[in-house]
């Protein structure tokens, strides 16, 4: 007659530590480091039992036979999330955007600056007769001109400084979202990897 019992037990214990990220109004990024340490131990106790009864002298001899299998599988991840706040990035802006004024402002002198120069050349290089109303009209037509072309530069440049503004902004958001993109796709392959695994393991302990 032959008895076998089997007894299969199974602990899983998780201790994970989270630490919260703070993104108000700082410039720098916040970067959160987990630890999640997952030990599972299983143990396998095999009893087996044997009794041998004899007819003659009516002895009985009991075998009995422990085996014990204890496995424990420590597995510890590390998962860093890094935060980048979107007040920098705001701030960024703005710094721009107050360089585009000072710089325009800038031009703006300039450019009155230029033209009385020219003013004061012109009514140096003029006769000294009084001027007729033809030389008043050609010298006013001339400025207007001038005006006009230094309009144009300034809308030229402003639209210069515009695209630049915006591909800066494309390329930080190309690498924000590309930085994004890459580390959760690494987060669920080394997940679903390890799923798989553990998995796998845990049925050909059942198994036996």
């Amino acid at each position: 007659m032959h008895t076998t019992t089997t007894t299969t037990t199974t602990a899983t214990t998780a201790a994970a530590a989270a630490a919260a990220a703070s993104t108000t109004t700082t410039t720098s990024s916040t970067t959160t480091t987990t630890n999640t340490t997952t030990t599972t131990t299983t143990t396998t106790t095999t009893t087996t039992t044997t009794t041998t009864t004899t007819n003659t002298n009516t002895t009985t001899i009991t075998t009995t036979t422990n085996t014990t299998t204890t496995t424990t599988t420590t597995t510890t991840t590390t998962t860093t999330t890094t935060t980048t706040s979107t007040t920098a990035l705001l701030q960024l802006q703005l710094l721009l955007l107050l360089l585009l004024l000072l710089l325009l402002l800038l031009l703006l002198l300039l450019l009155l600056l230029l033209l009385l120069l020219l003013l004061l050349l012109l009514f140096l290089l003029l006769p000294p007769p009084p001027p007729t109303t033809t030389t008043l009209l050609l010298l006013l037509l001339l400025l207007l001109l001038l005006v006009l072309l230094l309009l144009l530069l300034l809308l030229l440049l402003l639209l210069l400084l515009l695209l630049l503004q915006l591909l800066l902004l494309l390329l930080l958001l190309y690498y924000y979202y590309y930085y994004y993109y890459y580390y959760y796709y690494y987060y669920y392959y080394y997940y679903y990897y390890f799923f798989l695994h553990h998995h796998h393991h845990h049925h050909h302990h059942h198994s036996q």
